[in-house]
């Protein structure tokens, strides 16, 4: 019974951890410098070009216009994860590199190992792995009712749209794609908030992390 408690009290501990600090704010954005913030977000500007040109291609019959701002729209979001790394490593180098760390992973771990004390031991992290392995397995179907549901919800409103007004409806779309890709790009900049199941992932990550030493 004792040993139980102790688990769970890990258990809580682990959980508040990869809730609160190991987030990509804590890690990373708030170590960037002014400049490395603008230019992480300027190439969220150049999402919406799509929209201009599908306005381009109904009303004026360009698709060359269509087409280059499409690919500068790819190649934006091509830009936006290339230059996140480039400024991730830079951090990483920066402020994780350490003598007893190689990565931020190992800081992370060597971070939960302290706070953790005690508790660490070879009985607790098998309880808290079979725990968080089992919450990873009841948050599956979650995906795979996003997965059906959004075909079914968009179908939905293709068909409430007469043709007279496609145009109205691909500017719509095309506009709430850039704006759905734009609040997954930026949010982790300003929020901690994860879904739950990548929490479990993370927290069963540090675990196998922990079982290494």
């Amino acid at each position: 019974m004792k040993n139980e408690v102790a688990s769970e009290h890990g258990i809580n501990i682990i959980w508040n951890y990869v809730k609160n600090d190991y987030s990509w704010k804590e890690s990373y954005f708030k170590h960037f410098t002014k400049g490395q913030k603008f230019l992480f977000f300027l190439p969220i500007v150049f999402l919406f070009l799509p929209v201009y040109g599908t306005y381009e291609l109904f009303y004026n019959d360009s698709w060359t216009l269509f087409i280059l701002l499409g690919l500068g729209t790819l190649f934006s979001i091509w830009w936006f994860h290339k230059q996140k790394t480039f400024f991730e490593n830079k951090v990483s180098a920066k402020y994780y590199t350490l003598k007893d760390c190689s990565s931020i992973n190992e800081y992370h771990k060597h971070k939960l190992v302290k706070i953790l004390g005690k508790l660490n031991t070879k009985e607790n992290r098998s309880l808290w792995k079979s725990y968080f392995r089992g919450k990873m397995k009841k948050n599956i179907n979650i995906i795979v009712i996003f997965i059906i549901f959004v075909p079914i919800y968009f179908s939905q409103i293709l068909s409430s749209y007469k043709k007279d007004n496609l145009s109205t409806y691909y500017m719509i779309e095309i506009t709430l794609m850039a704006l759905l890709m734009t609040v997954a790009f930026i949010m982790p900049a300003f929020v901690n908030f994860k879904a739950k199941r990548v929490l479990y992932n993370q927290a069963y990550s540090l675990i196998l992390e922990l079982e290494k030493d």
